[in-house]
């Protein structure tokens, strides 16, 4: 069990040691069945088999006469579910082809004469047919427990015949946002529009509170009451240690909290911390807007991935591109895990540029392609260097 970190006191965790810790304190929520029609977007609760061959016949990829073994180019054209020696039958996309069949002849290519069809030449043997089993054979594994169910999956799912899945439960999130010039009107509230839709493709329903003030009486019953009502809250503003940053002060100070992350070795988002309140999660987000969804990159998307079954990371890569300049990093978070924001500047020539600019600047993201990761140690890029670049569920 972690130990309760004194106030003011960062320990920052690095990625590999978060994982471990978002894996063995939370859980899936339990499993349901529904729909293979309702099941996009979901995470499957088991492995799943293919229970028959797709196709389940041999079948015609094309319009066309299927053709049985012949030693000449002229066929007789008949009728019926089995061909003999020299025959033809008209067949259509997708239906089994009869037995007998060693080709098909589109139909734009064949020449019919009174009763006979004739070839213009001799067709490989399986030409134009789809064998029983070429898409998946039955007793295939065709997804793994805890992936996501994307509509390409669901689809061939559906094609195999399934029509319920089991799919672990959805969270349901309560998302926070903290501050006394929120909550008074005098400064907007946005951070919230991002968060929320980070939150959508791996939650079951998102709640967005009303502004909180700093106050400790008040950030004490908002989370304790979105503790008891929700899966997992994430509170946005207030985690670091400036005079008016209540927010972990008091969350980790309620009873029956366990801090498990106070800071995490990233930046931006270092600040981002994680406890564990009467057994839920609280994600304790930094307010600056890159810091936000660094945290909600390397926190809250792979706890929520967790609490269905999955692997505690959310972002995925989308390709490699070349450097469009020289980078250098100058700041003091040498050893940390440093999340850049990346633009496509050249879609020909496949070049990018790397966003360096403080947490607060919001136009990094907006206009940003992707992120690029980079490792601790990494201070300099040269020019046409490739790197990854990532997306995040619901960033981009």
């Amino acid at each position: 069990m972690p130990s309760p970190v004194p106030e003011g006191l960062f320990k920052y965790v690095d990625l590999a040691n978060l994982r471990g810790i978002l894996r063995k304190y939370f859980k899936s929520l339990g499993v349901e069945e529904v729909d293979v029609t309702n099941s996009v977007g979901r995470f499957l609760a088991e492995d799943l088999t293919a229970p028959r061959d797709l196709p389940e016949y041999d079948i015609s990829h094309v319009d066309g006469f299927a053709l049985s073994s012949c030693s000449g180019l002229s066929y007789r054209l008949v009728e019926g579910s089995t061909l003999g020696r020299c025959e033809a039958t008209y067949v259509r996309t997708g239906e089994p082809v009869p037995e007998g069949t060693v080709a098909v002849l589109p139909v734009e290519a064949a020449r019919v004469v009174g009763g006979e069809v004739i070839a213009p030449r001799f067709l490989e043997e399986g030409s134009e047919i789809i064998r029983r089993g070429l898409d998946v054979a039955r007793s295939d594994i065709v997804a793994r427990r805890g992936s996501l169910v994307t509509p390409a999956k669901a689809r061939l799912l559906a094609e195999l015949g399934l029509s319920t899945l089991k799919v672990f439960v959805r969270p349901r999130v309560l998302v926070v946002p903290v501050g006394t010039e929120l909550a008074e009107g005098s400064r907007r509230e946005t951070s919230s529009l991002v968060v929320r839709s980070m939150c959508e493709p791996l939650a079951g329903g998102i709640t967005v509170s009303k502004p909180v003030e700093d106050s400790t009486e008040v950030i004490r019953e908002v989370v304790g009451v979105g503790v008891e009502e929700y899966d997992a809250v994430v509170t946005i503003g207030g985690a670091s240690l400036g005079d008016k940053d209540l927010t972990f002060r008091t969350v980790s100070s309620l009873d029956g909290v366990e801090v498990l992350v106070r800071g995490v070795a990233v930046q931006p988002g270092r600040v981002t911390s994680l406890v564990s309140l009467r057994g839920k999660p609280v994600v304790l987000l930094p307010g600056l807007i890159q810091s936000t969804v660094s945290g909600a990159v390397f926190v809250l998307q792979p706890l929520l991935k967790v609490m269905q079954g999955g692997d505690p990371v959310a972002h995925y890569l989308t390709g490699l591109l070349r450097l469009g300049h020289d980078y250098t990093y100058r700041g003091r978070f040498t050893a940390f895990t440093r999340l850049r924001f990346v633009k496509l500047i050249n879609e020909e020539e496949g070049t990018a540029e790397i966003f360096e600019a403080p947490s607060p600047v919001q136009r990094p993201i907006a206009e940003s392609h992707g992120f690029t990761i980079l490792e601790p140690g990494v201070v300099k890029l040269a020019k046409y260097t490739l790197i990854r670049v990532y997306r995040a569920p619901g960033l981009y």
